[in-house]
């Protein structure tokens, strides 16, 4: 399994014909949130955007980047709330390079986190402020919408040095957590050193949630 690549998918033949899309890895972007003041006029909004994270986001200025910018404007605070995603562009390429080798361009690439949009239409369901917790092998995230649309989004710890700590694969984990969940009666004598394990994992992340959107608030 390359980096980036979901497994398999590197032996499937693609055309220029094909219509690819797909999700860009959470780990791989730099998130940066700033303010602004709201008095900027709008034409010059995405420029001094720019500028003020290239100055002060700790990027590195040597490489190259394929950045987006989401503006809301908090009227009644006078600024702008600007939240910068960015990728290296060679990571982005290196990500997906067995797909462009045969179409040479990927037609719409997008995060995990603006996906749980979709989940108000798929389930029918009232859209409020509402936060979503995604967690796997490879990455975490929690991200709130208010109303349908975006608004925050912070990293968590994924599931991996944990599943190297008990030495079990992804599925087993889901399976072992699906069965018994997080009480330690509900494990056997020989099970008790994993359901430690695992009960220290989630008090640590249900912390972090907590902790994620406290900060959030803030901003």
């Amino acid at each position: 399994k390359e980096k980036g690549v979901i497994e398999g998918l590197e032996k499937v033949e693609y055309s220029k014909n094909d219509i690819i899309t797909s999700s860009i890895d959470s780990k791989d972007i730099l998130s940066f949130t700033f303010k602004l003041p709201i008095t900027i006029p709008k034409e010059q909004l995405y420029t001094e955007a720019e500028i003020h994270f290239f100055e002060n986001s700790g990027i590195d200025l040597e490489k190259n980047y394929i950045t987006h910018y989401i503006v809301k404007g908090l009227e009644q605070e006078q600024i702008y709330i600007v939240e910068a995603f960015s990728i290296e562009e060679e990571v982005l390429h290196q990500n997906f390079k067995n797909i462009i080798h045969q179409t040479e361009f990927i037609d719409f690439t997008t995060l995990p986190i603006f996906a749980f949009k979709e989940f108000y239409p798929l389930y029918e369901k009232e859209p409020q402020r509402d936060a979503f917790v995604y967690l796997d092998e490879t990455q975490s995230f929690i991200v709130v919408f208010e109303n349908g649309e975006y608004l925050y989004s912070k990293t968590l710890n994924n599931l991996n040095m944990l599943l190297k700590t008990l030495d079990i694969d992804y599925k087993t984990f889901v399976k072992i957590v699906s069965e018994k969940g997080l009480k330690k009666e509900n494990y056997e004598i020989d099970e008790l050193l994993i359901a430690g394990e695992i009960e220290r994992f989630f008090n640590d992340y249900f912390l972090a949630i907590n902790n994620r959107l406290s900060y959030g608030k803030n901003i």
